[in-house]
Formats: C-alpha cells, structure tokens, sequence
C-alpha cells in the first residue's frame, strides 16, 4: 500500500481531498506534504514497523500538515467529567495520533534485559519430574 490522495481521504474519512481545482489541497502541495511526511517517519520510526503502520503514520502526518498550514489548528484544551487536557502549541489530533503511535513503537523490538541479584543462590536445582498428589 501507499499514500495516495485516496489514502488522505480514507484516513480523514472525506474530510480531506486532493484536486487541483476542488481538493483541500492540490496536488503539488499534497506532493511537498507527503515527501516531508515520509522523511520524518523513515527518521523516527524503528525499522521493524510495517509498510502498513508507516503508511499511516504518513497519512496522519500529511493531515497534520494541512490543519496546520489553513491556520486551524482545532482546541486548545478541553475538560469534560472534571479530567482536562491541554495541547501544546501547534497539536493537532492528527499529530497526537501520530505521536501516540510512535510512542507504541518505543521499546519493542528491542532485546531483552535479564538480572540477576547478588543474593541469589543459583546453586537450587528444581525437579525435573512432576509433582503429582
């Protein structure tokens, strides 16, 4: 798979169209937008992430990129039940899904960490047979 400008419109469920002449954004733009898109994530994301997943951290990326060049860059925070949350300046929800993805992908693939203590006596040996009662 690849992001196309009907990749843009899935992902934004229509919100966002590709056009010269009736898109969100030409087709030119979306070019600029996709190719800084895909160097950020070939530069953050692990590569062990799948074609899939970097597609839509692209997608996300490029959607990002548009909310914030029309000026709109959504709330700035919101409260409901008593829990409130602040963006930071320049957020958007499609750089917050973005980040929360690339923070998923922090750890894994990475090899495993065993210690053992010092007051471990390693001299204990288990039974091999099992216990039956």
């Amino acid at each position: 798979m690849t992001v196309d400008a009907a990749y843009i419109s899935a992902i934004s469920n229509g919100l966002y169209t590709v056009s010269d002449t009736t898109g969100t954004i030409s087709t030119t733009t979306f070019s600029l937008y996709l190719n800084q898109a895909t160097a950020q994530v070939a530069a953050e994301f692990p590569s062990f992430a799948s074609s899939y997943l970097k597609d839509e951290a692209i997608g996300l990326l490029v959607c990002h990129r548009i909310v914030r060049a029309d000026g709109r860059l959504e709330f700035n925070s919101e409260s409901i039940d008593g829990v409130s949350y602040n963006k930071q300046a320049g957020e958007t929800t499609w750089s917050l899904a973005y980040n929360k993805m690339l923070q998923g992908m922090k750890g894994k693939g990475s090899a495993s960490v065993s210690v053992t203590h010092s007051d471990v006596d390693s001299s204990l040996k288990f039974d091999e047979a099992p216990v039956l009662s």
